[in-house]
């Protein structure tokens, strides 16, 4: 886990504003994500976690305290019962999460397609288009608790 200081925020968001982070973080599995926010924990920094920053505006102030950025980029499938099931890290970008579909024949997410943004901050505000719902597409997630650290699998 490296845990970097003083990183700027502007080249890491959409809108490309905002200035630098106390510190700054990429884990690229859960352990490593559960040990950052332990460390944020134990020395009582304040914690953000940013995606690509497609929906937020960052102050020129930057940030005083730990920003997460998931790493966690891992795509996959598999066949279970009927279903076909697709696993994604946090740190997916949508537009990969569908290119890697349409490569498989895997269909339905093509309505996000030009949305910026990340699996797991599109799952946070269930991301949409019209009337398609990020929340329908959705079978099950792996979530850490932010104030303990605990790893947990939920279901819609």
């Amino acid at each position: 886990m490296n845990i970097q200081k003083n990183i700027p925020l502007a080249d890491k968001n959409w809108f490309q504003t905002g200035g630098p982070a106390k510190l700054f973080c990429e884990p690229t599995n859960t352990l490593e994500f559960a040990a950052v926010l332990a460390f944020a924990r134990e020395h009582n920094e304040p914690l953000f976690v940013l995606g690509k920053g497609a929906n937020i505006l960052i102050s020129d102030d930057g940030f005083d305290g730990l920003v997460i950025r998931p790493a966690l980029t891992t795509i996959t499938h598999i066949h279970q019962d009927d279903h076909l099931l697709v696993t994604a890290g946090a740190g997916v970008a949508m537009h990969d999460l569908i290119e890697y579909c349409l490569a498989n024949n895997i269909l339905g997410l093509e309505e996000f397609s030009g949305i910026p943004g990340t699996v797991g901050g599109s799952v946070y505000i269930n991301l949409h288009y019209y009337q398609f719902l990020l929340a329908q597409f959705l079978a099950s997630a792996t979530v850490i608790e932010k104030a303990t650290g605990t790893v947990q699998h939920v279901e819609p």
